[in-house]
């Protein structure tokens, strides 16, 4: 069963050897940077200043490390919390239950997490410059980090998308 800790350490054994990766049209190296992690009182002040508990499978992630960023070739990282309380202040459009937890193609959508929204079903994708409300991906965060793992980052909520042009 899917789990953070299983999920984390995986990428920490990953990180122990070399490789690289096709990554929008160029080989980058394959490899996640893990940033401190939070301690409880860390997460608890944060939890006080946006004034709503995180979900748990999110406050495991944090403990073992307070964000998590790829290559520096790719363009898709999840924030730590610090950068989360910064986006907060600037994308102000977002309802106040919502927080930033991944930022794709260098800010241009963000995956939310709906933390008014049962566990199973908070994780959200916002294209910033766009009009269209949010998409729904249907999973607790978890699922998400393991697709954002799976896709190195890439567009997984367009997996199993049709289009159909007339």
């Amino acid at each position: 069963m899917l789990s953070i800790p299983l999920i984390l350490s995986c990428l920490q054994e990953l990180n122990k050897s070399s490789g690289s990766i096709y990554y929008g049209g160029i080989i980058v190296d394959y490899c996640f940077t893990f940033m401190d992690k939070c301690d409880q009182d860390k997460i608890a002040k944060f939890e006080k200043s946006i004034g709503y508990p995180l979900h748990e499978d999110y406050k495991q992630f944090l403990s073992i490390t307070n964000g998590l960023h790829l290559s520096s070739s790719a363009v898709s990282h999840l924030p730590g919390i610090e950068a989360i309380a910064d986006m907060r202040s600037v994308f102000d459009f977002y309802p106040p239950n919502f927080i930033v937890v991944g930022s794709f193609y260098d800010g241009d959508i963000h995956a939310l997490m709906d933390l008014c929204t049962d566990a199973n079903a908070c994780m959200y994708i916002h294209e910033t410059i766009s009009p269209e409300p949010m998409q729904s991906l249907g999973c607790n965060f978890t699922e998400f980090l393991h697709r954002f793992v799976t896709s190195y980052g890439l567009n997984f909520w367009e997996w199993g998308a049709l289009t159909l042009q007339l």
